[in-house]
């Protein structure tokens, strides 16, 4: 295929990527406060995406056929609904980007559990809400279906929070480590930073300037403010 082939596949995906996500964006009502328009993003992704176990199952076994960035990327999540966390991650992200007085940011961990699986790299969403900090973990919210448990449990929560969750529910700690710096409420711009995302600049979360960000984080209690809206998932 020819250079400019290409470049004329990758645009095609990038509008189609993007229009997917606007689609679902177009479907929030916006009348309700912001966190329920966030939680109306997630509830879309817990009834439409689902984890690439296979693609797991080959990375933990050094596969040598396996390519992560060809089996899971954004471009094949919003077309296939199936991924891993990172494109979760990157999905809601640029979802949030839509939604007024809202900042995402790609957030990095490093898993430590019990089981091996578990161990690795681990990616979630750092949500800005009026000058508010608060997590979404928009894989471990699958998780929690699978396990018939609720997947609010991963949902704005602040990282004391979530922490605790990981651990309860599945011996894991996770520790900070990065978090994406580039960011832009322009859902193109922030897709193109997704397509290099290895090469993107990130802040040390270890550092003692970067540490409020996530250790001042807050958890929003939606279900004690309006608890019909928990009725999709609550177990």
């Amino acid at each position: 295929m020819e250079i400019k082939d290409i470049r004329k596949d990758e645009q095609r995906k990038r509008i189609n990527t993007v229009n997917k996500i606007l689609e679902v964006c177009d479907r929030i009502n916006r009348t309700k406060p912001v966190e329920y328009q966030i939680k109306q993003l997630y509830d879309w992704c817990l009834s439409n995406f689902k984890n690439n176990f296979s693609a797991r199952e080959k990375f933990l076994n050094n596969d040598p056929t396996f390519d992560y960035k060809k089996e899971n990327n954004l471009d094949k999540l919003m077309k296939s609904n199936v991924g891993v966390c990172g494109q979760f991650a990157e999905a809601f992200c640029l979802m949030c980007t839509q939604l007024d007085g809202v900042r995402a940011f790609y957030f990095r961990t490093n898993a430590k559990g019990k089981e091996a699986k578990y161990n690795g790299n681990h990616a979630l969403c750092l949500l800005e809400i009026n000058d508010k900090t608060t997590l979404v973990d928009v894989s471990f919210g699958l998780g929690a279906i699978l396990r018939n448990q609720n997947p609010y449990d991963y949902f704005l929560k602040s990282w004391n929070d979530i922490q605790k969750t990981y651990n309860k529910k599945r011996e894991i700690v996770m520790e900070p480590e990065t978090l994406m710096i580039n960011t832009s409420s322009n859902i193109f711009d922030y897709y193109d930073y997704f397509k290099n995302i290895d090469n993107e600049i990130f802040a040390n979360l270890q550092d003692d300037n970067m540490k409020n960000i996530w250790k001042n984080s807050f958890s929003y209690n939606i279900k004690g403010n309006k608890r019909e809206i928990f009725e999709d998932y609550s177990k």
